[in-house]
C-alpha cells in the first residue's frame, strides 16, 4: 500500500466503528502490526491513521456521547502468525483496564451494534 486508505483497518474496519457503536461503553481499538512491516512501521503512517481515525470515527461518535480510541502498537512476531499478535494486543487491552475484549480482523466491517448484545449474553 502507498496510501492509509488502501489498508483494510481504514478501508472497512475502522469507518465501521462509527454505525456499530453504542452508548454506555468506552471502545479502545488496538491495531497491532508487525514489527518492521513495509506500510504501518512507519510514524508518518501511524500519524495519519491516527488523524484520519480522530476525524471519521472519533468525532462523529463523540456527538453522540461515546468515547472511543484507537492505539497502534508494534509487536515483534517470531512465528509470523495472528495468534501470537492477537494474544499481545487482547493482553494489552486488559493491562489497560478493558473489562471486555471483542477480536477482530482488519477486514472486518461491523453492521451493527454489538457491544450490548455481547455483554448482555454473558
Amino acid at each position: 500500500w502507498s496510501d492509509i486508505a488502501q489498508a483494510p483497518a481504514v478501508s472497512t474496519l475502522l469507518p465501521s466503528l462509527v454505525g456499530a457503536v453504542e452508548p454506555g461503553f468506552d471502545y479502545r481499538v488496538y491495531l497491532g502490526f508487525d514489527t518492521g512491516d513495509a506500510f504501518f512501521d512507519k510514524a508518518e503512517h501511524q500519524h495519519d491513521i491516527l488523524e484520519w481515525f480522530r476525524a471519521n470515527v472519533g468525532r462523529p461518535v463523540a456527538a453522540d456521547g461515546i468515547r472511543i480510541s484507537l492505539m497502534i502498537l508494534p509487536f515483534h512476531n517470531q512465528l509470523r502468525k495472528p495468534g501470537p499478535m492477537f494474544n499481545y494486543l487482547s493482553g494489552c487491552a486488559v493491562a489497560d483496564g478493558a473489562d471486555f475484549v471483542f477480536r477482530v480482523n482488519d477486514d472486518t466491517e461491523l453492521v451493527t451494534p454489538f457491544a450490548g448484545q455481547l455483554v448482555k449474553a454473558l
